[in-house]
This record gives structure tokens, C-alpha cells and sequence, in this order.
């Protein structure tokens, strides 16, 4: 028997079935990840900005309940900064450039943060990912449907044809497609009664299986 690549089609009699499930969940957690940059005459300047503004972000994560351990902060990046002028790169300054990621727990938390941020602020937010903390389960819970729904099709089938199923010869599990996110970010960040509406996160599972047929009843 192949749990996870084709196998040759049996000798005998058989009937192969794709069982295919898609279960929508909602989000239990969301990451966010903003970038922190500034560019000033002397490269110690554009740090210390850069670093006190992370720093906030950093606390302000924290008062919202958020672990240390999912608080990441990547290296900060100084170099210099120019611009092209009079037909020449001219130096202008020095560009300080730092990114946070956050994992936010409390869903519901997440329009006052996410204004608290704007308003730190932060220079640009390059994503807001809505999450399964638990995906494993998810995807367990979406191919034991599959599963189901191929021993329900190969059965329909069977009853229909008038033959009985036998042993299971092959399972393949199949390709399946990314989990997508449905829904809506605070429209006004800023205010600390904006909706932020999680959606669902939907999870497929996908299976072909192959049922030898019973053998006839001689009599």
C-alpha cells in the first residue's frame, strides 16, 4: 500500500476515488511586521532615532501581552545614504533601517496596537498575516473529511454498480492548495474602536485512494 506516491494500477478490479475536503477556521493569532527607517547627517543620528522608535514598539508590544520570544527584531542596517544630482551620486546622509515582527495572541487587540504603532510611528507596515496557532491540527482535521468524503464517493459508487468493495489497495495523498485569508484590516487604525475583522483561514485536504473490488460470490 502508497500513502504518498502513485503506485501501478492493480491486476484485478478496482475502483479509484478522490476524497477532497476544505474547512474553514478562524484565525487564533496575527503577525505583523513593520519597518523602522531614518536617514540624518551623521550615521549615530539616524541610529539612535531608529532605536529609540524600536525600542517603543518593542514596549508596546509587551504592554499588549505579547512574549519576548515573539518579539523579533532584525539586525539594524546604517549605510550611507545618496542621491543622484547635476548628473552625479551626491552623499546626503546616512539611512538607518530596522523591521519588528509581532505575534499577537489577543485578536481583538489588534486595532489599538496597530494604531499605537502608526503612532509611534512606525514608517511602513509590510504585513498583517492573520494565523493558525495549531496548523497541524487543521490539516489532520481536513484530511481525516477527505478521507471520509473518498470512503463515502467509493461506496456511492459501489452500491450504484452493483459490486461490493474490498481492501484498500493504494492512498496517495494529494497536492493541496496554500490556505488563503478572507477579511479586513481596521480601516482607521488610529482609532482605538476600529473593527478588524479576522475572516477564515481555510484548510484542504485532498486524498486519492484505490479499493480492490470484492471478489464474487461463487454461489
Amino acid at each position: 500500500m502508497s500513502s504518498n506516491r502513485r503506485s501501478a494500477a492493480p491486476d484485478r478490479e478496482h475502483i479509484t476515488v478522490v476524497g477532497e475536503a476544505k474547512i474553514d477556521f478562524v484565525p487564533t493569532v496575527v503577525e505583523v511586521n513593520v519597518s523602522i527607517s531614518r536617514t540624518e547627517e551623521t550615521a549615530s543620528l539616524a541610529k539612535a532615532n531608529v532605536d529609540q522608535r524600536a525600542a517603543r514598539v518593542i514596549t508596546l508590544a509587551k504592554e499588549f501581552g505579547v512574549a519576548a520570544t515573539e518579539i523579533r527584531a532584525s539586525d539594524l542596517s546604517v549605510s550611507p545614504r545618496r542621491e543622484y544630482r547635476n548628473d552625479e551620486y551626491q552623499h546626503i546622509g546616512y539611512s538607518a533601517d530596522l523591521q519588528v515582527d509581532i505575534r499577537l495572541r489577543e485578536i481583538k487587540s489588534f486595532p489599538k496596537l496597530l494604531g499605537m504603532l502608526i503612532d509611534v510611528p512606525v514608517d511602513r507596515i509590510l504585513s498583517i498575516t492573520p494565523k493558525l496557532e495549531d496548523e497541524s491540527a487543521a490539516n489532520q482535521a481536513a484530511l481525516a473529511t477527505a478521507i471520509e468524503d473518498a470512503k463515502g464517493k467509493a461506496a456511492t459508487i459501489a452500491q450504484q454498480f452493483g459490486v461490493q468493495l474490498g481492501n484498500v489497495y493504494s492512498i496517495v495523498a494529494l497536492p493541496k492548495e496554500e490556505h488563503f485569508y478572507i477579511g479586513g484590516a481596521a480601516s482607521r487604525a488610529s482609532q482605538e474602536d476600529a473593527c478588524f475583522e479576522p475572516g477564515t483561514i481555510a484548510v484542504e485536504g485532498r486524498i486519492e485512494v484505490t479499493f480492490y473490488l470484492a471478489e464474487p460470490d461463487p454461489r
